[in-house]
Parts: C-alpha cells; structure tokens; sequence
C-alpha cells in the first residue's frame, strides 16, 4: 500500500468539521490543531476541534483519522487509560459501542483462572484450533486495533491463524486472551465436527510442522 501523505490526512480530516469543508480552510491557517496519536497499535491524526461529548458528559468522541486513512472516532473515559477507536459513523454510535466493549472487557477480567488454562492448553499443544480474524472482531477489542497489530507483526494480509501462534503472540499483548476466549468458544460450540475440521486444517499444524515439505503455510492469507 503506498504511504498516505500527513497533509492530505489532515485535509480530510479538516473537511469533516460541522459546517466546514477543506475547501473553505486551508491547513496553514490551522496550525496545533491536529494531534498525532499512537495507541493500542493505532497510528492517528486528531482534531482537536472536532470533539462530542456524550449526553452524561462523562465520555468525549474525538474525530480522527488513520494513517491508512480511515476515519474513525477516538472514544475517552476518564475512568480508563485507554481510549477506543471506533469505526462507527457518528459519535452517538461510537459511545454505544465503546461502552459494550469496556463493559465486556469488564466481564473477561473475572476469567483470569480460564485464560491461564486456555493460554496453557495453547502453547503446550493439549489443544488444537485456529483463531480468526473474525474472532478477534468479535471479542471486546477495537477493530482498529486489530488490524493493527497484525500489521505490526506482518501479518495484515492473513486471516487464520493456529491457536498455538496466537497465544505465543499474546506475550505482546495481553489483550490478545479476549480473543482466544472467543476463538474457544466458536472451537467449543462446533461440537463433534471440532476434532474432525482439526484433522484437515492446516492451521492447526504444530510449530514443528512448519516448514516440512508439503507443510501448509502456518496461515491463511486473507
């Protein structure tokens, strides 16, 4: 992918303004006004001047815009370190979804014994299964963030991986157990067809498997 200028990011970001467009601003009467980020593996551009408080007050939507030149919504709790990128279109939907996910997120703290076990079944090989992209989309993470850390790790244009990397993986990222937890339970809620989609996935290869010849690659591309 080729490399997105800092100007024409903060041009767009600048042209959804209420009431502006970037026709009618240019970026040189603007100086300070555009914040750069990075965060839970997010690369942003803020404006500063684009900001929704929700209906309590107690949480702020900053509009925002990715290096890879999405726009999205940086959600704050001052209750929390983290903030939450949102893919949502409009503030309001963003509030709603940061608060389901820092309310899951809440719930999944309580599952530290759970994800000792799961982490160790993983990495020990007593458990085989791939985890998804889609699981991690599913967990409480940002999508963002996600895609994020996969493009950190190089591994952006895959979307299957074994539960054993994944895990292995999570030594960077804690926040890696919420999506092993969902991988678990999609693995757990296939049932008797588990063990028989483990047999002829590659995915579920072990790390000596790797690199055999006639070995699948350890992943899936997207």
């Amino acid at each position: 992918m080729a490399e997105i200028s800092e100007e024409f990011l903060k041009y767009r970001l600048l042209s959804k303004r209420p009431g502006r467009s970037g026709v009618e601003l240019s970026l040189g009467d603007l100086p300070g006004e555009f914040e750069f980020v990075r965060m839970d593996w997010v690369s942003t551009w803020l404006d500063r001047l684009n900001v929704v408080h929700s209906r309590e007050g107690n949480l702020t939507a900053t509009r925002a815009i990715t290096a890879q030149g999405r726009l999205i919504w940086l959600v704050a709790n001052p209750n929390f370190r983290r903030a939450y990128h949102s893919r949502s279109d409009t503030a309001t939907d963003a509030f709603d979804e940061a608060r389901t996910a820092w309310r899951r997120r809440a719930e999944f703290r309580n599952r530290k014994t759970e994800m000792k076990r799961i982490l160790g079944e993983l990495r020990l090989l007593r458990v085989r299964h791939n985890v998804t992209v889609e699981d991690a989309y599913a967990s409480p993470l940002c999508e963002e963030g996600v895609d994020g850390f996969l493009r950190s790790l190089g591994l952006g244009r895959f979307r299957r991986f074994p539960g054993w990397l994944i895990a292995w993986l999570s030594i960077f990222d804690r926040q890696v157990g919420m999506v092993l937890y969902e991988a678990r339970k999609r693995h757990e809620l296939g049932g008797a067809t588990a063990e028989g989609r483990r047999q002829s996935d590659p995915v579920n290869s072990s790390p000596s498997d790797i690199g055999r010849s006639g070995s699948p690659d350890y992943a899936q591309p997207r």
